[in-house]
């Protein structure tokens, strides 16, 4: 059984919008991004943040393999970096999208979850944890659950200040870090001093952000 979809619990999401993925929608919200140019905010470029134009339009309708009908928005970036290239980002959400929450929705929620899928689901696939979309099934939550905690400790250990080296230093790579770190697990009992969480609260691990 796999989990809720987030429509049964009224849960918001903010999914990537290609043009592949869903084609009639795509041109549909195309056709009607033209005959809405009401619907567009541009903030201009401040410090780091080139200058961004957004386009959105409200009430897509749309029906999935299942059959299920869905009332959606879609929402799109487009921006210039200070080399000249441009880019160009688009979702759909179940958010009301609207002047005064459209640059919010891209910029803090959207591009954030790249980045989250990015740096953190990323590599989980790719870097050595083996994270699989077949973990979401009921008998595979307990591994996924234990398969969250692991990058966990490893950015403690690259990023915290346990170690007086960079890991980097250390094992050559954060792949030879894991697998030390599985070998030390599977060969190697927790003594219980280790557990105590009394013990436990008195330790301090300063991150490094940079």
């Amino acid at each position: 059984m796999f989990p809720p979809v987030p429509w049964a619990n009224h849960w918001k999401y903010l999914p990537t919008f290609k043009p592949g993925g869903l084609p009639s929608l795509w041109r549909e919200y195309e056709s009607l991004r033209d005959q809405c140019p009401q619907n567009t905010r541009v903030l201009a470029a401040t410090g780091a943040r080139p200058r961004q134009t957004f386009h959105w339009v409200n009430g897509l309708e749309h029906r999935d393999a299942q059959g299920r009908r869905h009332r959606l928005d879609a929402l799109e970036c487009r921006e210039r970096d200070p080399h000249g290239k441009d880019h160009f980002f688009a979702w759909l959400t179940n958010f009301q999208v609207a002047a005064a929450n459209v640059a919010d929705l891209a910029n803090r929620g959207g591009r954030r979850r790249w980045k989250s899928e990015n740096e953190g689901f990323n590599n989980q696939k790719n870097g050595g944890f083996n994270l699989e979309h077949a973990y979401s099934i009921t008998h595979y939550k307990n591994w996924d659950r234990c398969l969250q905690i692991a990058p966990m400790i490893l950015q403690l250990l690259e990023r915290g200040s346990l170690l007086s080296v960079p890991c980097q230093t250390l094992f050559g790579s954060l792949r030879n870090l894991t697998q030390r770190l599985v070998e030390s697990i599977r060969n190697h009992v927790i003594p219980p001093e280790a557990l105590d969480p009394q013990a436990a609260a008195s330790i301090q691990i300063r991150l490094n952000n940079s």
